[in-house]
């Protein structure tokens, strides 16, 4: 079929008709929004995924990640390491190129530089000619510092990118029936590598009959930022089978100069039959909330009211709930895929080493749910796999990337956004907020709240417990108003929310401070309060659960089948009341983290991994010493602080837990086994790579590397 660029060209050349063009298309799609969000009329499902079978390509755009129509081959060139600046300024290096990259013949290298590790500043982007050879091929990275940093040293990463041949793209679908009332969804955007190299020219063609007639003909900003996104109605062609076809280049025509736009991974979308309905699904995880700091859990002062309005006496609480992991990262994906980390493998390092194991978001989005999320900072980065199975993973950054502030209003207010664009589908939308971690720093407004309370000999004054009492009361602030929000826009009733955290934290209650390195109760209980169609209100549930439980009961609140390889239990019929208890299953907790903090501020290293293991009110902790390993037992029906270790002198009585945690390891080795076998009876997955090899933002990276993350 012939280009549409000759058409676009002549448009595109009048700039203020291109703006039109474009404008009307916003407005068109605004109201399409409008109309079908009114009282959830006008519902929309996935009819078809285009070019599904893409597999894990993903590229980030400001600060939000999507899947990809088509990839863009990069790879890292040079991780983050130490080199020193030339006198002349420019240095001069030659890189052997990976096997995906050795067969373009042009590559971008585009460099950043940092003086100090956190603040990192883009280089001169040059374009290398790739030098054929043995064993590989390789090319001649020429790298431009600025006059001031000659004769320095500095942090230096590199990627390579492979520009488009011929500076242009154009990509098919294959054949589409057309239901009647379709749209097509569609996004774009410009990658960080060419943002600066002119403005970009975008069509999409429906194609039927040997015919391609235009549906959108618009162009990107060099300093766009952001992806930019489109529903386009497609009426005309009820009834037909049809092909797709998505094209970008330079406006002018320019081809010299490389150009990275992408189109994010189009759907078509129909009006849904009253019978695929299902519930939307919100998860919000307070990152390092412990339980017992909430007024719903007992704690004195009334830290969380509008929670206690919302959940405790709407929904469901859970009276005993044990955290996976007492670090973020491994905490999470168990959330995600109800494997403890010793089987999804994000413990100490969270590179990807085997098949990605099956995530909720996956799911979700694979029975036809538009999947969103919006985190904050390093440890759940979309490239270490937290976004797969998310349409739209957005992450809300720091400052000051080694320590993560908080940002819980901006993170409610793109929620907020996502709903906007997709609420006339059924949802899945995972929130995470830093604002209750360390450093603690609530607005000036609640300063005067809870007062200051007796020190505690050795805890620093910044991890002061009214500090974190007063976040706490922050956040409470801000999810009142968002649950006000989505009972206005008619959402809530028709929503199963859940709220949770990933651990705790510690204020030298056994000796330590923060989280991280210990199994004790301050770093592992958490709150879970589940509130929605068919739970019952009003309920405190004793059990223990854990986090590999929430997968399976959120699936079974959505009408979903269960997936095989969950290692946890299902607990819906208990939040709808159907039962009063569930089975007592034995819950694992692990410690990855190898610092500690003590009294007045010290540190000192602490070997890992620790394994706990929870029965009933009975708990075991395992930890690494030179002689082998040390045990902890607290029996939590008399000793729910876990104040007395009872191991010397019961030994004997805790066989059993002790036999659990021995078999452990093995155990765990025959889930990752069928877990392997499920992703692969599942769908495509990407191959393992390297830490080193994912290209991340090099502040990130740093962040990371500095809380022991990666090398």
């Amino acid at each position: 079929m012939p280009s549409l660029f000759p058409i676009m060209a002549t448009a595109i050349a009048n700039r203020r008709q291109a703006r039109a063009v474009v404008v009307a298309v916003l407005l068109a799609q605004a109201a399409l929004l409008s109309s079908c969000q009114q009282q959830h009329s006008g519902r929309l499902a996935v009819h078809h995924r285009v070019l599904e079978d893409g597999g894990e390509v993903v590229a980030t755009i400001g600060d939000e990640t999507r899947y990809l129509l088509s990839e863009v081959p990069h790879t890292v060139l040079l991780v983050p390491s130490e080199q020193t600046v030339p006198p002349s300024g420019e240095l001069v290096m030659e890189r052997k190129l990976p096997r995906r990259l050795k067969t373009a013949g042009r590559i971008v290298v585009a460099a950043k530089a940092s003086l100090d590790g956190r603040s990192w500043r883009q280089l001169p982007r040059s374009v290398a000619v790739v030098r054929s050879g043995r064993p590989r091929s390789s090319i001649e990275m020429r790298l431009r510092f600025p006059d001031v940093w000659r004769g320095q040293r500095v942090r230096l990463q590199v990627v390579g990118w492979v520009p488009p041949a011929g500076g242009r793209t154009r990509q098919r679908s294959g054949v589409i029936s057309v239901p009647r009332g379709a749209v097509l969804e569609v996004g774009a955007g410009l990658l960080g590598v060419g943002r600066d190299n002119g403005e970009i020219a975008l069509a999409v063609s429906v194609c039927a009959d040997s015919e391609c007639e235009p549906i959108l003909e618009a162009s990107l900003a060099a300093a766009a930022e952001r992806w930019q996104d489109w529903r386009l109605p497609l009426d005309d062609w009820a009834g037909r089978e049809v092909e797709l076809q998505f094209e970008s280049g330079f406006a002018s025509g320019e081809t010299s100069t490389p150009m990275f736009a992408v189109w994010s991974r189009p759907m078509v979308l129909a009006p849904a039959a009253a019978k695929q309905r299902r519930p939307n699904v919100i998860l919000l995880s307070i990152d390092t909330l412990r339980g017992d700091y909430l007024s719903s859990y007992g704690h004195p002062r009334d830290t969380a009211p509008k929670l206690r309005e919302w959940f405790e006496k709407e929904g469901v609480l859970f009276e005993n709930v044990v955290a996976a992991a007492t670090t973020t990262g491994p905490s999470h994906m168990t959330m995600f895929t109800s494997l403890t980390p010793t089987v999804h493998g994000i413990t100490a390092r969270p590179a990807v080493a085997r098949p990605a194991p099956i995530t909720l978001a996956e799911v979700m989005r694979a029975h036809g749910y538009a999947t969103g999320a919006v985190t904050e900072d390093g440890p759940l980065h979309a490239r270490w796999g937290f976004s797969r199975g998310f349409d739209s993973y957005a992450e809300n950054k720091s400052a000051d990337v080694m320590l993560p502030e908080g940002h819980v209003a901006a993170t409610f207010a793109k929620a907020e956004e996502w709903l906007r664009r997709n609420a006339d589908r059924p949802f899945f939308l995972f929130l995470h907020t830093f604002e209750v971690h360390y450093p603690y720093t609530p607005p000036a407004r609640y300063a005067a709240m809870f007062g200051g309370g007796p020190r505690v000999p050795g805890l620093p004054s910044d991890y002061a417990p009214e500090l974190y009492e007063r976040e706490i009361r922050y956040v409470d602030d801000q999810l009142d108003a968002f649950m006000g929000k989505l009972r206005g826009a008619g959402l809530l009733e028709d929503t199963i929310f859940v709220v949770t955290s990933d651990h705790g934290e510690e204020f030298l209650e056994h000796g330590a401070i923060g989280h991280g390195a210990y199994l004790h109760k301050e770093g592992l209980e958490v709150p879970l309060l589940v509130r929605g169609p068919s739970v019952a209100k009003g309920r405190r549930i004793a059990a223990p659960v854990g986090h590999t439980d929430l997968l399976p009961t959120i699936l079974d609140l959505v009408g979903l089948p269960p997936l095989e390889v969950a290692m946890g239990r299902n607990l819906g019929p208990l939040l709808r009341g159907e039962v009063a208890s569930v089975d007592d299953a034995p819950l694992y907790s692990e410690a990855w983290y190898a610092t500690a903090m003590t009294a007045g501020g010290a540190t000192h290293l602490v070997e890992q991994p620790a394994i706990a293991v929870r029965q009933g009110s009975r708990k075991l902790v395992r930890s690494q010493r030179p002689d082998g390993f040390g045990y902890e037992y607290y029996d939590l029906a008399h000793d729910p602080d876990e104040r007395r270790d009872l191991y010397p002198e019961k030994a004997e009585e805790v066989a059993d837990l002790r036999d659990l945690l021995a078999s452990y390891e093995p155990l765990m080795g025959g889930v990752r086994r069928r877990s392997d076998l499920a992703r692969a009876n599942f769908g495509t997955s990407e191959p393992a790579v390297e830490a080193a090899e994912i290209d991340i933002d090099p502040a990130v990276r740093e962040k990371l590397r500095a809380l022991g993350y990666v090398e």
